[in-house]
């Protein structure tokens, strides 16, 4: 594999951070520590995006956001993506129909990117904004390494870090063969789940968002074992939920979006959880049959 272009991959940083955070700019110090690139590079490849568009700054405030540019591109590229276009249809009718906010995730590398969210009139989400990124470390992305090879599911283990066991890596693959069985994903919310949310926010919104990426990684790394998703959906009982989830899978068999519910208002009924489970795999069918249906 032949070695990135530094600039491309510089480039690249800069508009993932940004896309991290919306709502806020950074000053150049700030995108510097923030994706690590030294002072004089970062300067300069600010300089070709805001040229190009992709990049705006203000001057009162000296600081870079993302540019009109890039909300062009992706126009474009829903247009061009006629399953993601399908995915996000989907996302919204769920949305609409359920009362609960919906979202479209994919991987990229070794992270989980949020492409569509759906939230609700009263302000609830799916947990994941559009450009946010989450580290695919077990017990994160499972809804997508389920049907993966052993390759990647290997590879997704060993992000969990040092210090994991045999018994933690054989909880984690009967996780994934749970999923497999049921066609989709239930993941229960771990106890620190809540305190990490507060904490991220607070970190994304201050003078801590540079180091917002690092320590969300330490964060998931440092949750342990905790129930991945219940052994048996029992109807009487009730579940305490950060998301449930379907796989969509492109023409060659990969799982390439996780189709998915989440912000639930409550603790909801182990018969409400197989419905939800089922309306998303049979939402993420009519999405592959009508992509199929195309030629």
């Amino acid at each position: 594999m032949s070695r990135p272009a530094l600039a491309a991959s510089r480039s690249a940083d800069i508009i993932d951070f940004l896309a991290c955070f919306p709502g806020r700019g950074f000053t150049l110090s700030e995108i510097v520590k923030g994706t690590g690139i030294n002072l004089a590079s970062c300067h300069a490849v600010l300089n070709v995006l805001m040229e190009r568009g992709y990049v705006t700054r203000c001057p009162r405030q000296k600081s870079f956001r993302l540019g009109p540019a890039l909300y062009a591109a992706g126009q474009v590229a829903m247009a061009s993506q006629p399953l993601l276009a399908r995915a996000q249809a989907a996302a919204a009718m769920l949305r609409d129909e359920l009362g609960i906010p919906s979202l479209v995730s994919t991987v990229i590398g070794d992270e989980i990117l949020g492409v569509i969210s759906c939230d609700t009139d009263d302000g609830r989400s799916a947990g994941l904004n559009v450009g946010e990124r989450m580290p695919l470390v077990p017990p994160l992305g499972a809804s997508f390494l389920a049907w993966s090879g052993d390759d990647e599911i290997d590879a997704w283990l060993h992000r969990a870090g040092t210090g994991i066991d045999g018994e933690m890596i054989d909880y984690w693959r009967d996780g994934l063969a749970k999923i497999r069985e049921r066609s989709f994903q239930v993941e229960l919310r771990a106890p620190q789940s809540s305190q990490m949310a507060a904490q991220m926010e607070e970190m994304a919104a201050g003078s801590e968002a540079t180091r917002y990426k690092g320590e969300l990684l330490k964060l998931v790394r440092s949750w342990g074992r905790h129930p991945m998703q219940p052994d048996r959906i029992e109807p009487s009982c009730e579940y305490d939920l950060i998301l449930i989830a379907a796989p969509v899978f492109d023409r060659d068999g990969r799982c390439i979006y996780s189709l998915c519910l989440g912000g639930f208002a409550g603790p909801i009924g182990g018969d409400e959880v197989q419905t939800l489970g089922n309306r998303l795999v049979a939402a993420s069918l009519q999405i592959m049959q009508a992509d199929r249906a195309r030629d």
